[in-house]
């Protein structure tokens, strides 16, 4: 396109944008996606690498600009924002252009004004990262909250716990469960729309370079919820010394709930937070996954 059609597009654009616009970034974010789509962001021809012009420079300082303000809106936000869809879904996206442009732009690093920024363009992806990592850990812990799994596993626990008795109190049969079988199904540890919503975080936190600290946040609220529903359970954390000084007959009573915990553990608990680790990061490398869970189950695993 000649000098003359691009100033032809940009008016349209600036038109389009006055007629829309209804925010004081609006325009500039209209010019950035009509920048974009008339091809300002290509590096790469048919013949091979070339040098960044001074419109493609211009190009990316605007788009940066405008990612600049959006990031900051949502850095800044009192309110979590992944309570409205709308902007949950609009800060994935600048995520996205975040990465994008760091990924186009890196075979062109080395001049000097197109370094400068990318520095920018990192700063701000990492300034995204860190309001990523709090919405990540807002939403583990509301949706614990929401959907309490310790419910599922209590019930399984103790259906069986009189399961052989049957008695009498003031002339009424009082009924009694049936035994449970098998202890043998998973279930989900979080609400579907919840782990949904923790897979697209996931799925920029990783490969973004920010895995470590998406694990971490995952595995320690995970962590503690998993150690607490087993301490409800009825198995309390003890250290050898304490058992050894517990009387035998107090220990026979309490034994018998440990089997029944370990039972629910191990059969329940720990397969649920495994399928809960393998739907959130579906799609990463299976020793991030393993890794993750090794995390959140450990504790309980050598409780």
């Amino acid at each position: 396109m000649d000098e003359n059609g691009d100033e032809k597009l940009l008016a349209v654009a600036r038109h389009i944008a006055k007629t829309l616009g209804r925010t004081e970034t609006m325009t500039d974010d209209i010019l950035q996606i009509f920048s974009a789509f008339d091809g300002r962001f290509s590096k790469m021809s048919d013949k091979g690498e070339e040098e960044a012009g001074p419109r493609d420079v211009a190009a990316l300082e605007q788009a940066l600009k405008s990612l600049h303000r959006r990031v900051a809106r949502f850095a800044a936000a009192e309110r979590p924002v992944w309570s409205d869809t709308a902007d949950s879904a609009a800060f994935l996206d600048t995520v996205d252009e975040l990465v994008i442009i760091l990924r186009d732009w890196e075979p062109v690093a080395s001049e000097k004004q197109v370094s400068d920024l990318l520095d920018r363009a990192s700063d701000l992806l990492q300034q995204a990262m860190f309001r990523l990592e709090d919405e990540f850990r807002l939403l583990i812990e509301r949706g614990g909250e929401s959907f309490d799994s310790f419910k599922v596993a209590d019930t399984a626990a103790h259906r069986s716990d009189d399961s052989d008795s049957e008695g009498e109190e003031d002339g009424r049969v009082i009924p009694v469960a049936n035994p449970i079988p098998d202890y043998d199904f998973v279930i989900d540890a979080l609400p579907s729309g919840t782990i949904a919503e923790l897979h697209e975080i996931a799925k920029r936190m990783v490969p973004a370079g920010y895995g470590k600290e998406c694990s971490h946040v995952y595995s320690s609220c995970r962590r503690e919820f998993l150690e607490e529903s087993i301490s409800r359970l009825g198995l309390e954390k003890r250290s050898i010394e304490e058992v050894q000084k517990t009387p035998w007959a107090q220990l026979e009573d309490e034994i018998d709930r440990w089997v029944k915990t370990a039972k629910v553990a191990l059969k329940i608990l720990l397969p649920s937070e495994r399928r809960l680790i393998e739907r959130i990061f579906s799609g990463l490398p299976p020793s991030f996954t393993d890794l993750t869970f090794m995390e959140v189950c450990r504790g309980a695993a050598i409780q």
